[in-house]
């Protein structure tokens, strides 16, 4: 203690300048590097927070542009579906239905017993339904070729419902019971 008392009278001086500038250098720590720490390591958060964001909405947008691309693709297909594949009107509609299907039956070498059509429009489509109803007779051979040309016909026809039955007075004739539909597209406010 006593050679500490004694640097401290000789050296008071350094000492004390020492201690000065030890406790000028903990009040710069404490004072200026700290809080610069402090707001460093929350910059870095917001810059990694920024960095996180921008991949979010980048893949946002990237699934903004697929929607987009997918909705003008499916309105072009739209338009070519109506352009190219429904039939233009009521009476091409008609003539897809009753005169192809016929030509179709006669092909298949099958007899017409009936036919019968409706229209149903309803206000909230753009399209309207063109339903025909079909009693055709023939062999089996005959129905099944009938059936396979109307499903690979271009024209656009639904068969919405088809039965077959055998008649003990028509011999070995078949009676295809047969319901097909088409749409077009109609012209309102005439």
């Amino acid at each position: 203690m006593i050679a500490f008392n004694r640097v401290m009278a000789e050296k008071r001086g350094w000492m004390l300048g020492t201690a000065m500038l030890a406790l000028a250098n903990v009040l710069v720590y404490v004072l200026g590097v700290l809080p610069l720490g402090g707001r460093l390591a929350a910059t870095d958060e917001r810059a990694q927070n920024a960095a996180r964001d921008v991949v979010a909405a980048t893949a946002q947008l990237a699934q903004a542009r697929r929607t987009v691309e997918g909705r003008v693709r499916a309105n072009d297909q739209l338009r070519r579906f109506y352009a190219d594949v429904l039939p233009v009107d009521q009476s091409a509609a008609r003539e897809v239905t009753y005169l192809r299907l016929a030509q179709l039956a006669r092909d298949a070498r099958l007899g017409f017993d009936r036919r019968t059509f409706s229209i149903e429009s309803e206000k909230t489509s753009a399209l309207t339904r063109l339903d025909m109803s079909m009693e055709l007779l023939g062999d089996y051979t005959e129905v099944r070729d009938f059936v396979y040309a109307v499903e690979t016909a271009p024209e656009f026809v639904i068969i919405r419902r088809m039965s077959l039955q055998q008649n003990e007075r028509e011999g070995t004739r078949l009676r295809l019971s047969f319901d097909v539909s088409t749409f077009f597209r109609e012209a309102r406010g005439q």
